[in-house]
């Protein structure tokens, strides 16, 4: 659950050893080679952090589709093979965690959006209109398009973290 030094846990206790959990109003950023597994660790802090700690959790995905993410998301948390899901090759115990997945999420504070490529401000626009949200979890930051002039793509990315870090700031 929430630290009471403001920090939001992770559910990665090691993590949360280290750092101390998230905290708000700071921007943190998963950094990792292609394929290494950041979109996985970002979508099990979210789950962690929304439905096991009952914290609103807003996820933006670039890349997936919603379908793609709930599938993702129910395979995780009903702790089982996702092929089997994508392939409708399940069982009678995987649609019964498969049921018990989908109420766990219906019933927590998890809400994801995907709206292909997009800019920082659409984003806090979007965070606005949903209310409430105490972690926003973007996913991925390379496919974020600059909000203003267009230059060189390292200029636009730090523009476009800056954009972010003072978003974290103004929501807390």
């Amino acid at each position: 659950s929430e630290a009471t030094n403001g920090r939001i846990a992770t559910g990665y206790a090691e993590l949360d050893s280290l750092t101390g959990g998230l905290k708000r109003g700071e921007l943190t950023i998963i950094a990792g080679r292609p394929s290494a597994g950041k979109t996985a660790l970002a979508m099990h802090i979210a789950e962690n952090v929304a439905i096991h700690n009952r914290v609103p959790v807003l996820m933006v995905s670039l890349e997936m589709g919603e379908t793609q993410l709930m599938n993702r998301l129910v395979a995780s948390v009903g702790r089982i093979d996702g092929a089997g899901i994508w392939a409708r090759r399940m069982n009678e115990a995987d649609r019964e965690h498969v049921t018990q997945a989908l109420a766990k999420i219906q019933g927590s504070p998890l809400r994801f959006s995907s709206m292909g490529t997009t800019t920082s401000l659409e984003i806090a626009e979007l965070v606005s209109r949903e209310g409430e949200v105490d972690l926003l979890v973007v996913d991925y930051l390379q496919l974020i398009e600059r909000d203003d002039a267009e230059g060189p793509r390292p200029e636009e990315l730090t523009g476009i973290v800056a954009r972010f870090k003072s978003l974290a700031l103004e929501l807390n």
